[in-house]
């Protein structure tokens, strides 16, 4: 207040924001925004929290031109999207089911511990890769041919591959692939997987115990007929169709 332009021209740049009672302010604003590679540093101030990009150039008379832009706003976008990336993270880990997402040239960019076990990785060590520099080569070729299908028609894609683990066990995994889309553009695929092997050996258990059934009843000699809870024809053997003339 009260200090005149031609006055600011002329003096010391840390004299000009100590008349103003900030010179400790500029001085850590740039201290901080030179140690760090951003260039951005944390501005505090009463009521107030705000940052700030300092950008310094050299003149070729050997003094330094210095932008200072509020960046505040960027910060706070990218703050809060930090939060949402850490919450999506912590769900996507904590999924007992296989989950990884590619790019549109099969590349993995994403994928949670449960996809980790099964590949016998580290994350690290999957990101970047592809299904050939993970899995044998008939693996990987049957994933790719899945991926290309679903990309192709641009809908979900449901499939069902006995796949091997590093243990050693043969699982069956139930996979739902979606694309990725960006505006109208698709960038890539996400992958759910579930380990469904203890189901199909109970549906396989199932029908070999019905074909059993079916078996024993039609070699019975008296006419056997099952019904289910709706009174709806379930089993019949052709004894009992012969007797009421039905065949």
């Amino acid at each position: 207040p009260g200090v005149h332009y031609d006055e600011i021209l002329a003096a010391v740049a840390a004299e000009v924001v100590a008349w103003n009672g900030r010179s400790g302010e500029w001085q850590a604003l740039r201290k901080h925004a030179h140690d760090n590679p951003t260039g951005q540093a944390r501005v505090e101030r009463t009521g107030k929290d705000s940052w700030a990009q300092v950008t310094d150039f050299p003149t070729s008379e050997g003094g330094v031109v210095t932008l200072v832009t509020d960046v505040s706003q960027i910060k706070r976008v990218e703050e809060q999207l930090n939060k949402q990336t850490l919450l999506l993270t912590s769900l996507l880990d904590s999924i007992t089911d296989l989950i990884f997402y590619k790019d549109r040239h099969g590349i993995y960019i994403g994928c949670n511990p449960a996809f980790c076990d099964f590949v016998g990785r580290k994350r690290e060590t999957i990101v970047g890769k592809t299904d050939f520099d993970i899995f044998p080569e008939d693996i990987a070729r049957f994933f790719q041919e899945s991926d290309r299908m679903m990309m192709e028609a641009q809908v979900e894609r449901r499939n069902e591959e006995w796949v091997p683990y590093p243990d050693g066990r043969l699982v069956l995994l139930e996979t739902l692939k979606s694309p990725i889309r960006v505006g109208d553009s698709i960038e890539g695929l996400v992958g759910i997987s579930r380990d469904i092997t203890e189901r199909h050996q109970a549906e396989s258990l199932l029908r070999a115990e019905s074909s059993r059934l079916a078996t024993l009843i039609q070699s019975m000699e008296g006419g056997v007929l099952v019904e289910d809870d709706r009174r709806r024809v379930h089993l019949v053997n052709r004894v009992f169709l012969r007797l009421f003339d039905i065949l």
